[in-house]
């Protein structure tokens, strides 16, 4: 009978507790209709933006003309680059092989990105994750984050480039995030993506879900690394490497198919 009396005294107790969690968790993620945060992944919501040249820049090439709209499906997106730490587990795994630039890997900590890895490496690792490349169309969309300019923010508050990054790799998760909550988006690491890289592809580029070109000889690369001056640090930017080469500045960020959102 005691112990009775004792379970109904904490009841009310237990759902005070629940509902409180119930509201920090809508408090800090929201109720579905934002961005959510998913085991280092953000949900970016889908939606129709324009791709290419942003309106304020004059400085784009002709490969990232002409300005033509795109539509793309919700799809997940790490809030950073992907970090030593978490490449390690992979090699740990034997999933992976060690970037084949392997002195970053070598000599910084789990929180500093991974580097020097090829394309064919960031594919494995993101398959191992079970997640996969983003194309471009992803890139520039979660870069943007709603926007139409050059760049999210000042470069010196987003990024590590050239002015200062003192010609060194950072820690990831510093800087300043965009809108969708997205850590550098901008400079450290050049970020691989899946797409064959055509110069001419915006000229017949779909308009919905885009994979770029069926076949090529480099891939795709965004975001700019820590030695990047000002012109390669912006949405728009667009970058190729065959993909067998490695460099102390390309790095990986994966994406994810959204199976819980409708």
């Amino acid at each position: 009978m005691t112990d009775n009396l004792a379970l109904k005294r904490l009841i009310p107790v237990i759902i005070v507790l629940v509902l409180v969690t119930i509201v920090l968790i809508v408090l800090k993620f929201g109720t579905g209709t934002s961005v959510k945060y998913d085991m280092g992944m953000v949900e970016i919501p889908g939606g129709v933006f324009t791709m290419g040249c942003s309106l304020d820049d004059t400085t784009c090439s002709a490969q990232e003309k002409p300005r033509h709209e795109v539509e793309l499906d919700s799809y997940m997106l790490d809030k950073t680059p992907v970090t030593i730490g978490q490449y390690k587990k992979c090699v740990a795994a034997n999933a992976c092989k060690e970037p084949k630039w392997p002195v970053f890997y070598n000599k910084y900590g789990d929180n500093y990105p991974v580097s020097g890895i090829t394309w064919f490496q960031a594919e494995t690792f993101c398959g191992w994750a079970g997640k996969r490349l983003p194309t471009e169309a992803e890139w520039e969309y979660a870069v943007r984050a709603g926007s139409d300019s050059i760049r999210y923010g000042e470069l010196n508050e987003i990024s590590w480039w050239l002015e200062n990054a003192d010609k060194q790799i950072k820690p990831v998760g510093l800087k300043k995030p965009n809108n969708f909550g997205l850590y550098d988006m901008f400079g450290n690491v050049w970020e691989w993506c899946s797409d064959w890289m055509d110069p001419k592809y915006y000229q017949y580029s779909p308009a919905k879900n885009p994979k770029g070109a069926e076949k090529g000889v480099f891939k795709a690369l965004r975001g700019g690394y820590f030695k990047n001056q000002e012109r390669h640090l912006r949405a728009s930017h667009r970058s190729k490497e065959n993909p067998v080469n490695w460099y102390n500045g390309v790095g990986v960020r994966c994406a994810k198919n959204n199976v819980v959102s409708p």
